[in-house]
């Protein structure tokens, strides 16, 4: 053995599950340069700032750089994480002025920290899944679930 891993730090990532028949994007607002964020749910930020296609039925990995779980919702404004889940086929046929006006968005989840341990995997790693969850009924959200 040689004593190396390739393993996966799980506080430092997230995952996108996507559930639904078509391609989608995602942008965590973590208040980074070109980002808002939670409680500014507009979408202010770069266009740059969305990216990780999901095919349907895939999984995207986000990391979260250098910072815990933990210490990225303690840089937030508040106790909240911002999700935007995006139809990949309107990003490529609308400007990003258009998605922005007509707040074109498929789901926006405003997570706790407590959410992310709550739909944390065996790893400790949070899957955020599109569309949401049974699981994720009672955690913020927008449209609200269910609509």
């Amino acid at each position: 053995m040689s004593g190396k891993c390739n393993c996966v730090d799980n506080s430092y990532s997230v995952f996108i599950d996507n559930k639904s028949e078509f391609v989608i994007s995602s942008c965590l607002a973590l208040g980074r340069t070109g980002q808002t964020a939670y409680p500014d749910t507009s979408l202010l930020f770069e266009k740059k700032c969305v990216g990780y296609e999901t095919k349907p039925g895939g999984r995207a990995y986000r990391a979260l750089f250098t910072f815990t779980h933990e210490e990225w919702f303690a840089m937030l404004p508040q106790d909240t994480l911002s999700i935007f889940i995006f139809n990949q086929e309107v990003l490529n046929n609308y400007s990003w002025e258009q998605i922005q006006q007509d707040y074109n968005i498929l789901q926006r989840y405003d997570l706790s920290l407590e959410d992310f341990y709550a739909l944390s995997d065996k790893y400790g790693i949070p899957v955020i899944t599109y569309p949401p969850t049974g699981a994720m009924r009672n955690m913020k959200m927008y449209p609200p679930y269910g609509q």
